[in-house]
């Protein structure tokens, strides 16, 4: 949306530099197909066609997956920053201090500033880290996808059996090959697309929910397909297992049991913190993940059991003796109509699980909140389960679901 001069600053620089002084033919040239492509644009955007990024990779002259890909980056560098601190922070990952960050974009002052901060550098580079999360494999652009599943499917359907581009099977039925509507001019450039999209909204409409759905996270095997789930399981059951009860070995319990949940939830629980500040800093979470749920466990306490958890807070208690009401009003104390109002409370062992159920349904009954105890066996049990192979879906092993429904019924009902 630059104007035409400030589009021309921004693609050759000054417009009095040597170089285009030099070649004054090359410079025409160039000059009226930007300020060409400059109107074109804001036509585009102005007719309402264009109205996120994706859509400018569709429409827009020159705007690719990388050119999206890379405006993103730089509008979000901010947060990514903070994602790259903060995961770093979690895994004791060590940054430099007071690097430069680049340039990111304020949303206050509508602006880009320039910004120092605490950076990750690995062989010289400065890396920002991305939400596993927010990861697909891409097949394909929108482009493509919108003239051959959307546009080629529609001027198919509108023809006639009398158009010269119907053929015959041997049986006789009438059919139309997506090559001859291209060779008849249903191409898939840029400029035909905005044309025919132009009169034809409602098919433009159904593109455009279709990717608003956006695309499964991947699975721990397609990041990676050599890592061995199985093995790193085993690795961590066995980590658990080595840490000594008592004051001693909180911090290590504490960064096991947070790298064992962070595997076996994703991709329903993600963004994991840990030690993360609330009040002031006046009090801590131990572990605290977002929810991300749209269709598992965490996702079914928000609709048919009606909790609020956009966050689940979770503390550790590397305790040799059964929790009792200080550490469950500890993590209630943690909860809020903003943060949520389900947690987990993670302890070595639970010899009365039934009275500390009952402790949890009193909570529960009383509108403070979701609490739901788990033990080292529970622990081991999903890392087994999931080094077993044991999965739902492609994009996530749900080796929890069973185990976290039985436990929430039992603390909702009270029961055993």
């Amino acid at each position: 949306l630059l104007d035409e001069r400030a589009a021309l600053r921004l693609r050759f620089g000054s417009l009095r530099s040597p170089p285009l002084r030099r070649k004054a033919a090359q410079r025409r040239r160039a000059t009226t197909r930007l300020v060409s492509s400059c109107r074109l644009q804001k036509e585009r955007y102005a007719s309402g066609m264009v109205t996120d990024l994706e859509d400018a990779e569709l429409f827009i002259h020159g705007v690719g997956p990388d050119k999206v890909s890379d405006m993103v980056t730089n509008i979000i560098r901010w947060h990514l920053i903070e994602y790259t601190k903060s995961q770093c922070s979690t895994w004791s990952i060590p940054m430099k201090s007071g690097g430069a960050a680049g340039f990111c974009w304020s949303a206050t002052n509508k602006r880009w500033e320039a910004r120092r901060d605490d950076i990750l550098v690995v062989k010289d580079r400065r890396i920002l880290l991305v939400p596993k999360w927010a990861v697909s494999r891409r097949r394909g652009t929108p482009k493509d996808a919108f003239h051959r599943e959307y546009v080629l499917e529609y001027e198919r359907s509108e023809l006639s059996v009398n158009s010269a581009l119907v053929q015959y099977r041997g049986d006789g039925s009438p059919f139309i090959t997506k090559k001859s509507l291209v060779e008849s001019g249903v191409i898939a450039t840029k400029e035909y697309l905005v044309e025919w999209a132009a009169r034809h909204r409602e098919v433009l409409e159904r593109f455009k929910a279709r990717l608003a759905k956006g695309r499964a996270p991947l699975s721990h095997e397609e990041f990676d397909s050599d890592q061995d789930i199985t093995d790193i399981c085993k690795r961590l059951i066995d980590e658990l297992a080595s840490i000594p009860i008592g004051q001693p070995g909180a911090a290590d319990y504490h960064h096991c049991v947070a790298a064992i949940l962070d595997l076996v939830f994703y991709p329903a629980l993600a963004n994991i913190r840990t030690e993360n500040r609330i009040h002031g800093g006046r009090k801590r979470i131990d572990v605290t993940f977002d929810n991300l749920d749209r269709d598992g466990f965490f996702a079914w306490l928000q609709r048919p059991l009606g909790m609020k958890c956009p966050y689940i807070a979770v503390e550790c208690k590397n305790y040799g003796e059964d929790p009792a009401n200080p550490e469950l009003d500890q993590l209630l104390g943690r909860f809020s109509d903003d943060r949520g109002r389900v947690g987990m409370l993670i302890c070595r062992d639970i010899e009365d699980m039934k009275r500390f159920v009952r402790r949890c349904h009193d909570s529960y009954r009383d509108r403070n909140g979701l609490v739901l105890p788990l033990t080292d066996a529970d622990l081991v049990t999903m890392l087994e389960l999931m080094a077993s192979g044991a999965s739902i879906g492609r994009a996530g092993v749900r080796v929890f679901e069973p185990l976290l429904r039985d436990l929430t019924r039992r603390v909702v009902e009270g029961g055993a």
